[in-house]
């Protein structure tokens, strides 16, 4: 198959080996639909548990519905919300 997108976690900026970060994720457009990117996110949390990750949290934009609802499905909770009104 190829590369079909590319994975980034490591430790979070808190200074605390224990809080994880998913830095960006990507899953290429012709390849989105079929289950890579919840594969990609299985691996991240298992390798991030393995380096001793308690958490792993993520960015991800409010109209990203799709991103969005797999993050939920995989049990991640919203901890904050920015807003932006353009006028």
């Amino acid at each position: 198959m190829g590369n079909v997108g590319y994975l980034w976690i490591g430790c979070d900026s808190s200074g605390d080996p224990t809080s994880w970060w998913v830095w960006d994720i990507v899953i290429e457009a012709g390849h989105r639909g079929h289950g890579l990117g919840r594969q990609a996110m299985v691996l991240a949390e298992k390798y991030a548990r393995s380096h001793g990750a308690q958490t792993l949290g993520l960015n991800v934009f409010g109209f990203n519905r799709a991103a969005r609802g797999l993050y939920e499905s995989l049990g991640y909770e919203t901890t904050s919300v920015k807003m932006r009104k353009t006028f």
